[in-house]
Formats: structure tokens, sequence, C-alpha cells
């Protein structure tokens, strides 16, 4: 038992209201019983440790799911503003050229696009842009490609071609790769003649339901249909956005198209489906 004077402890613990008698000594007892020997208060039991890595681990496997959702919500949201800006382009285009339509990059066939063609889409509207054509791009060894940074020709969830990355960073890409194309339609041959080979604004009967651009599912078409942009034996998709594909539609909207309900199997470039067209001169069907 240690014993401590009344004066000392007063100056030691700052305290100057505490009234004593004289000579009256304040004890304080620093022995410890037995029961609660080595005890160390504070300490978190097993128990304890056990349910906060319990709960810690629950909150992870809530917060990571959300976190995954809200980055490919981001893609799928800078995807659609860059459709938002290429339908801007096109309309400024369409003013311009008594409401023809560009070319979708090929001769009017279902050939692979032409990187330097002329009036080709991705050459004559990123004027309206303030941008750089397609086959500038190319010339200078730049063209875009997955995985380099971000371009308007290219989808955030795009498939990324590696052999295109390095071309890109050694200066020598220049081959071409684009997200996004055009309607099937827009620059086919149609079995009505009432439609040109290169589709005229005018012609277009639903505007609000008739696509003009949506996603390639490897970025290396001049034109998609649903049947193109889907194929279930090699899981080749345009539906990147948890199951959906951007378009922009003949009257300036974009939308998200939801692969359930554009896509059928056996579904052909000649239909239309889900109160979608895409052949102006066929039906629209649910």
């Amino acid at each position: 038992m240690a014993v401590v004077p009344v004066l000392q402890f007063r100056l030691l613990m700052g305290l100057d209201t505490l009234s004593l008698e004289p000579n009256r000594s304040f004890q304080m007892d620093f022995s410890s019983t037995s029961d609660d020997a080595g005890a160390v208060k504070g300490a978190f039991s097993l128990i304890e440790l056990l349910v906060v890595m319990g709960i810690i681990a629950l909150l992870a496997g809530m917060v990571v799911p959300a976190i995954t959702v809200l980055r490919e919500k981001g893609k799928e949201t800078a995807c659609g503003n860059n459709m938002r800006q290429w339908g801007q382009a096109l309309g400024l285009y369409l003013d311009e050229k008594r409401g023809i339509f560009p070319s979708d990059g090929t001769d009017g066939s279902d050939g692979a696009p032409d990187i330097n063609k002329a009036d080709a889409w991705y050459n004559v509207l990123p004027g309206y842009l303030q941008g750089v054509s397609l086959s500038a791009l190319a010339a200078q060894g730049k063209a875009p490609c997955g995985g380099v940074g971000k371009s308007l020709f290219v989808c955030p969830n795009t498939p990324i071609d590696n052999d295109m990355k390095q071309a890109y960073a050694a200066g020598t890409q220049s081959k071409f790769f684009v997200s996004y194309a055009f309607n099937y339609w827009i620059n086919m041959p149609k079995t009505d003649p009432a439609y040109t080979t290169r589709m005229r604004l005018t012609q277009i009967n639903n505007p609000a339901n008739f696509v003009v651009f949506s996603e390639s599912s490897d970025g290396k078409s001049a034109k998609v249909h649903p049947a193109t942009m889907f194929d279930p034996s090699t899981g080749a998709t345009a539906f990147r956005h948890r199951d959906c594909a951007n378009a922009v539609f003949a009257d300036g909207h974009v939308e998200p198209l939801r692969r359930k309900a554009v896509w059928r199997t056996g579904v052909t470039v000649n239909d239309n489906f889900g109160n979608i067209q895409w052949n102006p001169a066929a039906a629209m069907t649910k």
C-alpha cells in the first residue's frame, strides 16, 4: 500500500479545490488481486474480432458489386455521349447535303470499310466536331483503337486488339477500328424502288424508330444490324453495356437497345424486330 501526502497529491494532480484536514494523507492502492492480474484492459476478444471481420466482409460484398455497376454505367454513358456527338454532326451534314446520308465506308456492298474513302461518315463528320478524320489519323499512324485512351471513334468497353495497341504506341497504327457503324440498310440497295441506294432523310417514315448508328461487335464492320451484332456461337457481341448497345436514331435521340428486345434466334438483316426499324422497306414487328 503506497501513501502519498495530500499536498504532494494535490500538486501532482493539479487539484486546487481539495480540502483535507491537516496531516491527513491520501492513500492509493496499486495492488491487484489474483483475478485480474495480467489482464489488459480494452482488448478485443476473439469472438469480437471475428464479428468485426464478418461485418467488414459483408460490407465489402455489398460495396464492390455496386462500384462495378457504377463503373459500367460510366462507360455506357461515355459511349452514349460519343454517339450523341456523331448524331449532332450527322444532323449538320444532312442539312448541308439536302438530306442525303454519307457513305458507310463501302461501295454499297457487304464489303469491309475503306479507311480512306473520302465520303465515308468517319471522314466527313469529324470536321463538324472540330475533329480529325479517320483517314488523317491513319496517315499519322494514330488511327484509334481499343485501350489507347479516349476517342469519339471508340467505345470505352470495346474489345482490345493488342497488335493495334502496340502499333498505336509505335506510331504505325493505320488499320480500321471504329466501335460504331451505320445501319446496314442506309447504303444498301433496297427491294422497294421508293428508296435510293444512298438513303435520304425524307425517305424515313418513322425517324424516332429508325436506327442510324449503333455499335459494332468487333470494331471492323461498316454496317450493323441485330443479326450482325451478336453471335451466340462465339460470344462476340455489340451489346456490351449490361446486355445493351447504344444507338442513334434518325430524329437525333440516343437510346440503349436491349439485346432481348431487338435480337432473336434466326433474325436476318432483312428483319425489323422489337418495334425498331432497320430495314426501311420492311414492316416493323414485335
